[in-house]
């Protein structure tokens, strides 16, 4: 009897191996399939991502979420500072994944010569936006890119077991890595002649928002990567300046947490902050914008001009040499 048994666990338990290795093999061989299509993608939504993280080269570069794709028209600046320059505002995804772009950036030896980081006026409030929040764009990058890893561990305590799996690194990926790679929405075109900037063209017809400006928790883990950014550029020589554009909203007390904390980190730091919250230029003319956050493309072509002014006064940009390179996404 205890013979049988002992052979009845040893057949389990070689059953067991037998379907583990195959369930690796089966994971390693679809996973291999999902990355060589995902890495494959020469434009679209996810190769905009590839095409930052390792490609792109431009003397002005432009980071933030959809505030900063909206908000900044690279071609103005191209042609006003002339310049190259890159927009490469992701919508949806906020300071964490900003952090991760600016390490593979220079990971690979590139510098640009200032960097405009667009933030929000809620960016770093607590029940705004989950720490983890939007990181699974980054799971793909998690074994190509070491420097970033520690961002993506933030998405769960059991990620570093997680991304052991390619099924789960690439499964959320596949349709919209195929839909960039046969261009279904043919946005290629378009975001070669804009160099990544995304107008939005509906204008506003609701009225602003008013908000209180206390009682918000802060995340820390939020603050702290907008302080390793401070540092990145400083030990890299890149000149920062950190901006909160425009939003059809008020605040009552004429400032906000998110903004108060930008503020004295900022000069501690001696950085520049350039703050339009509450900005009556902006507040006054509700046809610049698209809703409550976004401004449409006549309130980004007006706002692109400040900023362009703004630039100007800046050490290295007061005497500009002509050229006209332009850096779209290639």
């Amino acid at each position: 009897m205890q013979q049988n048994t002992y052979f009845m666990i040893k057949e389990l338990l070689i059953k067991l191996v037998i379907f583990f290795v195959l369930l690796i093999i089966l994971d390693r061989g679809i996973g291999y399939f999902l990355e060589k299509i995902y890495f494959s993608q020469n434009h679209g939504y996810y190769y905009r991502t590839t095409y930052v993280f390792e490609k792109a080269t431009p003397d002005i570069l432009i980071l933030g979420a959809s505030k900063a794709s909206h908000h900044y028209v690279s071609n103005m600046i191209i042609d006003s500072l002339q310049e190259s320059c890159l927009n490469a505002g992701e919508d949806g995804y906020f300071i964490l994944y900003q952090e991760a772009t600016l390490r593979c950036m220079l990971k690979r030896k590139y510098f640009p010569k200032l960097l405009l980081l667009d933030l929000n006026d809620d960016e770093f409030e607590k029940n705004t936006y989950k720490t983890e929040d939007r990181l699974s764009i980054l799971l793909p990058y998690y074994h190509r890119h070491p420097e970033i890893r520690d961002i993506v561990e933030l998405k769960s305590p059991y990620e570093k077991y997680k991304v052991m799996s390619c099924l789960y690194t690439f499964n959320t990926v596949l349709l919209p890595a195929i839909s960039g790679t046969l261009d279904l929405n043919n946005r290629k075109l378009v975001e070669q002649k804009s160099a990544g900037y995304v107008p939005l063209n509906e204008k506003w017809s609701g009225t602003f928002k008013k908000i209180e400006s206390h009682g918000q928790t802060l995340d820390s883990i939020r603050i702290k990567a907008f302080e390793e950014i401070i540092k990145l550029t400083r030990e890299n020589n890149i000149n920062l300046v950190v901006v909160v554009s425009p939003a059809y909203k008020i605040y009552n007390r004429g400032y906000n947490p998110t903004t108060e904390v930008l503020q004295k980190i900022s000069q501690k730091n001696k950085i520049q902050f350039w703050n339009y919250i509450n900005d009556t230029t902006y507040l006054n003319n509700k046809q610049y914008f698209k809703d409550v956050r976004h401004m449409n493309d006549d309130g980004a072509i007006i706002f692109t001009a400040n900023i362009i002014s703004k630039i100007k006064t800046l050490p290295g940009f007061q005497n500009l040499a002509v050229k006209t390179v332009a850096e779209p996404i290639k």
